[in-house]
C-alpha cells in the first residue's frame, strides 16, 4: 500500500470501518512508514479530542424548522437557478462581440495600410524599400544637402 491510500484510509481505521484486507494491509504499511504512523498518532489526537467533547442537545423543533427551511428554499431556488446565470452569460456575449468587431474592422481598416507580403522573401528585404529618412525631415534635410555637397 502507498501512502496516499494510507492516509485515506486512517480515518476509517480509527472508526473500526475497514474491511480486514484493508485493515490488514493497512497495519503493514503503518509499521513501515514513519510519515503514516505520524498522521495516524495526529488523527488519534484529534479523535479523542473531539470524543471528549461537551454536546448539547438540539432544541425542540429544530429538526422540523430546518426541514421547512430547506424546502422553503429549494422551491424559491429552483425557479430562479435557471436564470441564476444569464448576467454572466450577457457579459461574456458582449465581451465576445466586441472582441469579434475590433478584429474584422481593424483588419478592414488595415488593408490600405499594411503592405501584402511579397511572394519572393528576398523582395521583402530589399533595402530599396526602406526609406532611411522621409521627405520632409529633418534628417531628409540633411541627406539632401549633403548628397548635393557630394555630386559638386
Amino acid at each position: 500500500m502507498r501512502c496516499p491510500k494510507a492516509k485515506k484510509l486512517i480515518s476509517a481505521y480509527i472508526d473500526n470501518e475497514l474491511n480486514s484486507r484493508d485493515h490488514s494491509a493497512l497495519e503493514q504499511h503503518l509499521s513501515t512508514c514513519r510519515e503514516c504512523g505520524l498522521a495516524l498518532a495526529e488523527a488519534r489526537t484529534i479523535h479523542s479530542f473531539f470524543s471528549q467533547a461537551i454536546t448539547f442537545e438540539a432544541p425542540p423543533g429544530l429538526l422540523s424548522r430546518v426541514r421547512a427551511n430547506i424546502r422553503e428554499h429549494q422551491t424559491v431556488g429552483s425557479s430562479a437557478m435557471p436564470f441564476a446565470f444569464l448576467p454572466r452569460m450577457a457579459a461574456v456575449f458582449f465581451v465576445t462581440v466586441i472582441l469579434i468587431t475590433g478584429v474584422i474592422s481593424g483588419n478592414i481598416l488595415m488593408r490600405g495600410v499594411m503592405p501584402r507580403p511579397a511572394e519572393k522573401p528576398d523582395l521583402v528585404l530589399a533595402l530599396d524599400m526602406f526609406d532611411p529618412a522621409p521627405p520632409g525631415t529633418i534628417g531628409g534635410a540633411y541627406l539632401a544637402l549633403t548628397e548635393n555637397s557630394h555630386e559638386k
